[in-house]
């Protein structure tokens, strides 16, 4: 994400843009957007229209108040696709360093958009000790508004997945014995 914030000027923008290409069929006015977004609404506004300007969204005529849809004729639109989804490429210690918060890290385990794995149970599955709620939820709504979409991340208290482990959960059991998994941290001994 930081490196897409230096190229693209601001780490608002890279939402934005992020929003509207993942929802290329659903309008937005900038109060809708800045909310999905989590940015002020002034500052929305103004990214909103250089974005016009560049030719990436258009005002949408179809609905009374102004509101803004990707406009499918912009001709880099697969190219800027393809730059701002490439989650493979992410920074490992940065993901890493996001979930330091929550607890005591046992689990931290990548797979889904970060392994290029389109049938994984989960894109993120993390196991720690002492989770805190308030944390992990502020971190789960921090990745939906840069992302533009709701990853699927499972946070578990390590108390649940023993259990959940034990009694052989199908959910739990898929995620984890994925080829394409990506293992940051393992602590359980998943991964051995």
């Amino acid at each position: 994400m930081y490196e897409l914030s230096k190229l693209f000027g601001s780490e608002m923008r890279v939402k934005l843009i992020r929003l509207f290409l993942h929802n290329k069929d659903v309008s937005f006015t900038n109060l809708q957007a800045s909310k999905r977004c989590k940015i002020k609404e002034d500052l929305g506004r103004k990214e909103l229209t250089q974005l016009e300007k560049s030719g990436l969204i258009i005002r949408d005529k179809n609905i009374r108040e102004v509101a803004y849809k990707l406009n499918p004729d912009f001709r880099f639109g697969e190219t800027l696709y393809n730059l701002m989804f490439d989650f493979e490429s992410a920074s490992r210690e940065a993901i890493k360093d996001r979930f330091a918060d929550i607890g005591r890290m046992k689990l931290l385990m990548l797979s889904g958009v970060f392994v290029g794995d389109d049938n994984a149970r989960c894109d993120i599955l993390y196991v720690g000790e002492a989770v805190k709620t308030a944390n992990k939820d502020k971190l789960l709504s921090e990745f939906e508004s840069e992302v533009g979409y709701p990853l699927l991340i499972e946070i578990l208290d390590l108390e649940e997945y023993n259990y959940r482990f034990k009694m052989f959960d199908r959910f739990l059991r898929d995620a984890l014995y994925s080829d394409t998994n990506e293992f940051l941290v393992d602590k359980v001994g998943v991964n051995k």
